[in-house]
Parts: C-alpha cells; structure tokens; sequence
C-alpha cells in the first residue's frame, strides 16, 4: 500500500501516513480537492454517507469517483464491517 510523508518539526523527521477521507458534503469535497491537488498525499478510501432516493449525488462520492478512489458508503460506525475497512 503507498503511503505518504510528513515532517514531524518536533521530531525532525519524516512521519509516513494512509489518509481515509471522512466528508460532510461541500466541506467534505472541498478537503478531498485540496489533497488532491497537492498531490503529496494518498488518499485510500473515502467515506461518505449513502445515497437517498431522489437526493443528488453526495459532493465528495462525485468527486471521488471521478478520481478513481474508493469510496465507502456506511449508515454509520457501529458495525464490525466498518471498523474492519478502517485497518490497513
């Protein structure tokens, strides 16, 4: 899995990380576009809620698909199946 960097200033070293993007529609797809567009970050997954008959598609799904990323749609938290697409 790649992974991205980060320097840690207290440490003075690289930090290497996986981003799970978790959005809330505009805010959420507005977070997503700047990662992206930065271009230093992987991002592995992207959570938003699922979609609801008759609404619009959700901002940061659209956006993640038109980026080929994966995205997770789950009702919420509680369940074992959740947590487990949460682990490396």
């Amino acid at each position: 899995m790649p992974w991205a960097t980060f320097r840690d200033k207290r440490k003075n070293k690289e930090i290497a990380v996986c981003l799970i993007v978790m959005g809330q529609q505009a805010f959420g797809k507005d977070a997503l576009a700047k990662f992206l567009e930065t271009g230093t970050d992987e991002i592995v997954a992207v959570y938003c809620e699922p979609d609801r008959d008759g609404e619009t598609v959700h901002p940061i799904k659209e956006l993640a698909l038109e980026n080929n990323l994966p995205v997770f749609q789950l009702p919420n938290f509680k369940e074992q199946e959740a947590l487990d697409g949460l682990d490396p």
